[in-house]
């Protein structure tokens, strides 16, 4: 089972370095690294401020109980 895997494993690499090395497009090369940072703590956290500060009625609420349990989580990560 053991070789069965490392050849399945094998195989996975190899058609991720084709892939990589085959598809090339310099715009999205620019665009992505950005859109990646949209999944940040950062940007989550401040959408959240935005919606609390902003929003109306559900909004708000919604904004207020993304932050807490956003908070919630990275203090129980961190520490």
């Amino acid at each position: 089972m053991n070789k069965f895997v490392t050849k399945i494993s094998n195989s996975d690499i190899r058609l991720f370095y084709c892939i990589n090395d085959g598809i090339k497009c310099t715009i999205l090369d620019c665009i992505v690294p950005y859109i990646t940072n949209l999944g940040s703590d950062m940007v989550t956290v401040l959408t959240c401020l935005i919606m609390i500060i902003f929003g109306k009625n559900s909004l708000k609420i919604a904004g207020f109980q993304s932050f807490l349990t956003l908070s919630t989580s990275h203090f129980i990560v961190i520490f």
